[in-house]
């Protein structure tokens, strides 16, 4: 008979590792000002979304969280192991100004996501998910599709 306490193992759920920010990320801006008072401006950003660890969505260890990566046969879901896609977006800006004694009018027309590339940033990353690893909504800006917009400033 035993009679020493036997600790459970540390929750490999809780153990610490990199999270899943954005590791690399790249952006390239540029002004250049154009004939007839035109101006053009544009944005290039690149960012590699990284890794997650999805979770295996059952309770295991009936502790009430089914966060963690435990499976039901004893084996783990390995770390960062789900390859969320890269973000490529590009903006671009057209202003021109126009002017009126003391008085400046920039009218402004605004791109962004110009090639509408399509951007993912949430996923599904609960194993036991029927829509496992299919992309979910997310509000960022930088995650929407093609978008334009118009506007003017007015100086005096």
């Amino acid at each position: 008979m035993c009679d020493v306490p036997i600790a459970l193992a540390a929750d490999i759920a809780e153990e610490w590792y990199l999270t899943a920010d954005q590791r690399h990320r790249a952006t390239v801006n540029g002004i250049w000002e154009l004939p007839y008072a035109f101006q053009l401006s544009g944005k290039y950003l690149f960012g590699d979304n990284g890794w997650i660890t999805p979770s295996s969505g059952v309770d295991t260890r009936q502790t009430g969280s089914t966060s963690g990566r435990l499976m039901t046969d004893g084996t783990l879901i390995a770390r960062n192991s789900f390859d969320r896609p890269s973000i490529h977006k590009v903006d671009l800006r057209l202003q021109r100004r126009f002017s009126a004694g003391r008085m400046n009018i920039d009218g402004i027309a605004e791109v962004f996501n110009v090639f509408n590339h399509r951007n993912l940033n949430t996923f599904v990353t609960n194993l036991s998910n029927a829509r496992f690893g299919l992309a979910s909504g997310d509000t960022n800006i930088d995650y929407q599709p093609r978008m334009l917009q118009f506007g003017f400033r007015l100086t005096y």
